[in-house]
């Protein structure tokens, strides 16, 4: 991608304007085994068990669904025990 495209893509929040709008992608690791039917709150997270956790993972559009995203898990009592941007 040209320099001055990519630059121009690129908005104050951080997040980047990409085909699909897609932003950037995340994963969540969250205390103990989210059931599948638990899960089903984040149809745009991918859900991966592992031991006494669940991961979950996707994209996140911008800085609003972050959050939204944040609230969800809170307002189902999910604990997050960390949170991070995956590399590209």
């Amino acid at each position: 991608m040209p320099f001055r495209r990519a630059v121009d893509s690129m908005r104050e929040d951080g997040f980047q304007r990409r085909e699909g709008g897609v932003g950037m992608r995340y994963e969540f690791r969250v205390t103990g085994l989210v059931s599948p039917a638990l899960a089903e709150a984040f149809p745009e997270l991918e859900r991966e068990p592992v031991p006494q956790q669940t991961l979950f993972r996707g994209a996140v559009t911008d800085e609003a669904h972050l959050f939204g995203l944040l609230t969800r898990f809170q307002d189902l009592g999910l604990s997050i025990e960390e949170m991070r941007r995956l590399p590209e």
